[in-house]
């Protein structure tokens, strides 16, 4: 009988072993869990109907462990036949990869990342720029009640001394403040998700009307 590191092929040591300690390929399956039908084909040798060589290479630590046989040498008898096979020069590439399949996926993630990067291109000012806004505040006035409304880029964020005001789908706000005698200073902070942020300082003079 030849010795156990001598096999030119890993179904050749398979079987061998398998039938020095009497394990069927339905025990082996089990003590392994590789799939009973992937164990049948190690043992054929068919390894074109083997999944791609991460796979088998997983399998046959598994089963090297099982059997009790040193894992790398039967992973190089699987590569040197292999080899072979493939006329002496290279591995199998991944089948599951395919020849021209290869190039429509590149070529359809190419496609995706340019349409990305033209849309965020395209709306970066509205991600990460500065932002800006229009607010209406007249520089005097003779009532105590100020309505402060403006407009806000949608997404932009809003606090007026330091008080964050809500603003509609569209970015529309409004609010109302109470003033007192004299000038009231109001300080704005507009903020921009992933952007900076704005700030601007306003006075309104309240003199109330006798």
């Amino acid at each position: 009988m030849k010795n156990k590191n001598s096999f030119s092929a890993p179904f050749e040591t398979i079987n061998t072993l398998m039938n020095e300690k009497g394990v069927s390929a339905e025990r082996l399956a089990y003590l392994t869990e590789v799939p009973k039908r992937f164990v049948l084909l190690l043992q054929s040798g068919d390894f074109q109907n083997l999944p791609s060589r991460p796979y088998v290479i997983a399998y046959l630590k598994k089963i090297a462990s099982a059997l009790g046989i040193d894992e790398q040498s039967l992973i190089s008898e699987y590569d040197g036949m292999i080899l072979r096979k493939n006329g002496g020069d290279r591995l199998p590439a991944n089948r599951f990869a395919g020849g021209s399949g290869g190039f429509w996926q590149f070529a359809i993630a190419a496609v995706i990342i340019w349409g990305l990067a033209a849309f965020l291109g395209y709306r970066f000012d509205e991600i990460a720029g500065i932002p800006s806004f229009k607010a209406n505040l007249p520089s005097s006035v003779s009532s105590s009640a100020l309505e402060i409304n403006g407009k806000l880029n949608q997404g932009d964020s809003i606090t007026i001394n330091g008080q964050g005001i809500n603003t509609d789908a569209n970015g529309y706000f409004s609010t109302t403040v109470y003033l007192t005698p004299g000038v009231n200073s109001f300080d704005f902070a507009i903020s921009r998700f992933l952007g900076g942020q704005a700030e601007k300082s306003v006075d309104v003079y309240y003199s109330p009307s006798s």
